[in-house]
């Protein structure tokens, strides 16, 4: 019913909802391509350098869409969107894919996007030891972040100035989460202390390049100014992003396919409503040399369907807070072609 509807106030069948989201994915896409041709051609013949490039190609490519459809919404321009917004569109997905390929390392991910992670092909591909694996990985990762910020140069200040605070807040937040967890077991801190140090490294780690800096980055572009709205939606989309990933990831750590982003030895929101359940998985968790019989009591004692009732409250509070600012005055967006950005935002939640 939104789709004809929508049609109907622009005029033309032609322009539906659908039809501007996917011919924005379909330009990202193929300009993403264009740009791994160029990455490629400086590293030749290094097949590692093709892996990266494959990784870079999949994905939803979530944050290079935020920016485009931000960028629409303050414009209402389909073709200068395409012009204008994809190229920086395409520099944060390659921020984004060097990102990745660092967050699989610290989490010890054998997995990303169905496909075998990067650090993991080093092993496997290449006979590397896991350390040697990890930190060849960690290099690519370096070449790709390098590559992004030659790109940004080609920018005025105030986008290179938002470009570098992103990756600076990300790499701060990936610091907190590698350190958190140490911090927890050596203060022993409250229920109350460890979700508000979760809390941080969620806006840190990922609401900040996942929603607030790539759609400020397309409302820079497009003319805008002000960040107030930005930053405060983006910051609540971000920690319900969080809840939702550990939500999806419950079932595999139910099932102890490996570590995940909810294993008992990090802090996130699935493991602070588990600690605040269930006190003795707190205490086993903070124990540093644990056998394997304490092991198996932490898999035993994780309250898994309480966590899942817990996460889903959660995230049905933080949309009704969010529903709120999209209607608030304060958003930047007076037209119809921001129910796009909307629309887009509200199906990566479904």
């Amino acid at each position: 019913m939104f789709l004809q509807e929508y049609a109907k106030l622009i005029g033309c069948e032609v322009y539906t909802v659908d039809k501007i989201v996917n011919e924005l994915k379909i330009s990202l896409r193929e300009a993403v391509k264009q740009e791994n041709e160029l990455f490629a051609q400086k590293y030749a013949e290094n097949k590692s350098v093709q892996w990266f490039c494959d990784l870079n190609e999949g994905g939803k490519q979530l944050r290079g869409m935020l920016l485009l459809l931000t960028y629409y919404a303050n414009t209402q321009n389909l073709e200068a969107t395409k012009r204008k917004a994809v190229p920086l569109a395409v520099i944060v997905e390659f921020l984004e894919t060097s990102l990745l390929i660092q967050d699989d390392i610290i989490d010890m991910s054998c997995k990303r996007r169905d496909k075998a992670t990067i650090h993991e092909k080093f092993q496997t591909e290449s006979g590397m030891g896991r350390l040697d694996a990890g930190v060849a990985a960690h290099l690519l990762g370096m070449c790709g972040i390098s590559y992004a910020l030659s790109l940004i140069q080609s920018y005025d200040g105030a986008i290179q100035e938002a470009f570098y605070e992103m990756l600076q807040d990300t790499i701060h937040g990936e610091a907190l989460d590698m350190l958190a967890p140490q911090q927890d077991i050596e203060k022993g801190l409250s229920s109350d202390q460890r979700e508000e140090l979760i809390s941080g490294i969620a806006i840190w780690k990922t609401a900040i390049y996942s929603f607030e800096g790539p759609m400020y980055l397309g409302y820079l572009l497009s003319g805008g100014t002000s960040r107030d709205w930005l930053q405060r939606i983006g910051r609540e989309l971000g920690q319900t992003f969080q809840m939702q990933n550990d939500l999806k990831a419950l079932e595999e750590f139910r099932n102890k396919t490996g570590m995940t982003d909810i294993s008992p030895y990090r802090l996130t929101a699935a493991n602070a409503v588990a600690f605040r359940l269930e006190e003795q998985l707190k205490t086993l968790v903070r124990q540093r040399d644990k056998s394997d019989a304490v092991h198996a009591r932490i898999w035993e004692q994780y309250p898994y369907d309480k966590v899942e009732k817990e996460l889903k409250s959660r995230i049905t509070e933080q949309w009704e807070f969010i529903s709120k600012l999209f209607n608030s005055a304060h958003n930047p967006f007076g037209n119809r072609e921001f129910e796009l950005l909307k629309k887009y935002i509200e199906d990566l939640f479904e």
